[in-house]
């Protein structure tokens, strides 16, 4: 390790990290061990075992919760100096497992099989919530003074928009309690080790057609709600999908569709999910209006098109921040400093809790140990290697960001 950072006290970080791994491994392994899938999210469990470890750390704890049941776990150091604020944080809640017999192994297990710690959350993003946790405490262990603020942060509801996540702890949660704004936020989404700071937009959208009920023998008496929809999904897919360098191609997915209610009877009403993302420069507006103008398109050729409801869930624009920010700048070193290899600056699919960080003026960047091809999957796994290596990187990023070591 080198001496960028400081003296020897970095050095006696790192060793307390790799010293403690089994440390590491038990907590995340405890984290996997609890359902949090979401829907419906139950944090009873989890939240207790995080504000313990929290507590553990030296730091002020205070459960920041929106709605009930539904507890942002926050841990506060106020740095002696103040200045400045970073908060460091990763969700509690996980994707429901899918099928069963999908998996190999127990998706609650936490099992440890050559090198790799496998279970729902391994990747996506238990993994870096225990990171940071061991990171703090390698720091506090060893002695060091932080001169500038820091929030520790778990939150819930990442994996269903973060309205009462991360968008209530910013927006109304930390002001509650009387504790200070971040500056920059540092996130552990899964990232393979690269800092992500670009992030497609997205809208998701909730469509209802009508149709009209007859024999299904006799379908020229009715009018089927399904096959209107193929129309507007066709049509919906007419969109041009853009490329950014960092972000990819843009894209529509078709989450579900559920209408009709018998096989011998044409289906009056069908149901569509529409999940739409888009990188910079394209505006979560440009999508919509295209949307819509789909829409009313149909509805002036089809007498028969006949739209019950457009629901919108959730509606972004893409963020980034700019590679030369300071704090960029400061996490590419930090993991050159770790890993001995020229990092990556990268985009991904979407910002999660940081979208709402950037919405409400506060920048920010992941980096997580994990990797987004096996998120939401079945069989879902982390390196132990990746783990050790990004509880470093955060140490270090801590140390640089929040003290003058």
């Amino acid at each position: 390790m080198s001496n960028t950072v400081g003296s020897h006290i970095v050095n006696e970080v790192i060793s307390r990290i790799e010293d403690n791994v089994d440390r590491l491994l038990n907590l995340l392994r405890a984290l996997i061990q609890v359902d949090t899938c979401n829907p419906p999210g139950d944090y009873r469990r989890i939240s207790e075992i995080v504000a313990d470890e929290f507590l553990s750390l030296g730091l002020n704890v205070q459960p920041l919760q929106g709605q009930d049941g539904k507890p942002n776990i926050i841990g506060y150091l106020p740095g002696s100096q103040g200045n400045k604020t970073l908060l460091v944080s990763a969700h509690m809640d996980v994707v429901p497992v899918g099928k069963a017999e999908d998996w190999a192994v127990d998706p609650f297990g936490g099992e440890i099989i050559e090198g790799k710690i496998y279970g729902r959350g391994s990747a996506d993003t238990k993994c870096g919530l225990a990171c940071q946790v061991e990171a703090l405490r390698a720091i506090r262990s060893a002695g060091v003074e932080l001169t500038e603020n820091l929030l520790l942060g778990a939150t819930v509801d990442d994996e269903t928009a973060g309205t009462m996540g991360m968008k209530y702890v910013i927006e109304k949660g930390l002001r509650s309690v009387g504790w200070p704004r971040p500056d920059r936020v540092l996130i552990g989404e899964p990232s393979d080790l690269a800092v992500v700071g670009a992030w497609k937009g997205r809208i998701w959208y909730e469509i209802t057609l009508g149709g009209i009920a007859a024999h299904g023998g006799a379908p020229e008496h009715g009018v089927n709600a399904i096959d209107k929809m193929i129309s507007l999904i066709n049509e919906i897919k007419k969109m041009d999908l853009k490329s950014h360098p960092l972000t990819g191609h843009d894209s529509i997915n078709i989450g579900t569709i559920t209408g009709g209610t018998k096989i011998n009877v044409v289906a009056d009403e069908c149901k569509a999910t529409f999940d739409i993302r888009y990188g910079p420069p394209r505006k979560a507006s440009e999508v919509d209006s295209f949307v819509r103008g789909v829409i009313k398109d149909l509805e002036k050729k089809d007498r028969h098109f006949r739209v019950r409801s457009v629901s919108v869930w959730d509606f972004r624009d893409p963020v980034w921040i700019d590679p030369e920010d300071d704090f960029v700048k400061c996490l590419l070193s930090c993991v050159r400093e770790v890993t001995a290899r020229e990092p990556t600056f990268t985009g991904s699919l979407s910002a999660g809790d940081l979208h709402h960080c950037f919405m409400n003026g506060i920048p920010g960047a992941w980096i997580g140990p994990g990797k987004m091809e096996v998120a939401h999957k079945p069989n879902e796994y982390v390196e132990i290697s990746k783990l050790v290596a990004a509880t470093k990187i955060y140490a270090l990023a801590i140390l640089k960001q929040c003290s003058k070591v």
